[in-house]
């Protein structure tokens, strides 16, 4: 139906990132005669904010793109152009590093199309047009923002290139609070959203024999209902001893070393007990759950 695949894996080629990637190949690749794969480490090649190299992709993919077209209707009505292909852009959660680079294509192709309508001339890029640029730049962005805001809680990392076209400083400090709003709503409020989507999906069957009691209830001590303030308290302490001096030395010092070894603790515990803390699915089998 959809003609040639192009299967683009952005993923980490080393870490934890590399086991999944090798196995996409491997499938990828015992495919090769319904698509073709082609790997490009996002984050290695940008690196030091050189996005600049993005256009090594896009050269790469070039051929494959115009030779895939793009569906046209004369005045008439009659075709006039097929698209006979696509690409499949994939990282993790095919929110942002995806985003970015199925924005680049995106772009490409309108400019492919736009030279062929005659609206733009030879050598006319779309970026001399700054307030049609501004327009397709942040709907392609706020898409994006709305897609990953429905997933994570947060909007798309790496928006800021999307928008402007330029990786800064700046961005990539509001990607570094966005991912630690993710980590916190993954820890401790989407297991309540897995548990909705399993229950609605029918991962769990409700048991009239359970009782009264729902399973959703989570008993947990009150020692560890306060562990979350608890380390925020010592950290704060451990901050207050660290940039404001006393007039001894050395009860500035006791000071770090008691509230840093209280933060100490505190982490010990929070990884002891993690499980407990999070707020974990409940209603399907650890291991079952197939959504989110």
């Amino acid at each position: 139906v959809y003609g040639r695949q192009i299967a683009i894996d952005l993923i980490n080629q080393k870490g934890v990132e590399k086991p999944l990637g090798e196995r996409f190949a491997s499938q990828a690749r015992s495919a090769e005669h319904l698509l073709k794969y082609h790997a490009f480490d996002f984050h290695h090649q940008c690196k030091n904010m050189r996005w600049d190299r993005l256009s090594i992709l896009l050269n790469d993919l070039k051929n494959e793109r115009e030779r895939m077209r793009y569906f046209a209707v004369d005045s008439s009505g009659n075709s006039s152009s097929q698209q006979d292909g696509a690409f499949r852009t994939n990282c993790i959660d095919c929110l942002d590093r995806t985003n970015v680079v199925q924005g680049l294509l995106a772009k490409s192709c309108l400019q492919q199309q736009l030279e062929e309508f005659g609206i733009l001339s030879p050598g006319e890029s779309l970026e001399d047009h700054q307030d049609f640029s501004f327009i397709l730049r942040n709907t392609w962005a706020d898409n994006g923002d709305t897609v990953a805001l429905q997933y994570t809680g947060t909007p798309a990392l790496k928006s800021d290139y999307t928008r402007t076209g330029k990786r800064s400083i700046a961005g990539a400090l509001q990607d570094g609070y966005k991912s630690s709003v993710r980590y916190l709503f993954n820890n401790f409020r989407d297991g309540f959203r897995q548990d909705s989507i399993d229950l609605f999906l029918g991962n769990y069957v409700v048991d009239s024999q359970e009782g009264k009691r729902s399973p959703l209830n989570k008993r947990q001590s009150w020692q560890l209902a306060v562990m979350p303030a608890t380390f925020l308290f010592v950290l704060s302490m451990l901050i207050i001893s660290l940039i404001i001096p006393t007039t001894e030395w050395i009860w500035q010092l006791i000071y770090i070393l008691f509230w840093g070894g209280l933060v100490f603790v505190t982490i010990r515990i929070a990884l002891a007990y993690g499980y407990d803390l999070v707020d974990a699915p409940r209603l399907a089998p650890e291991g079952k759950s197939k959504t989110l």
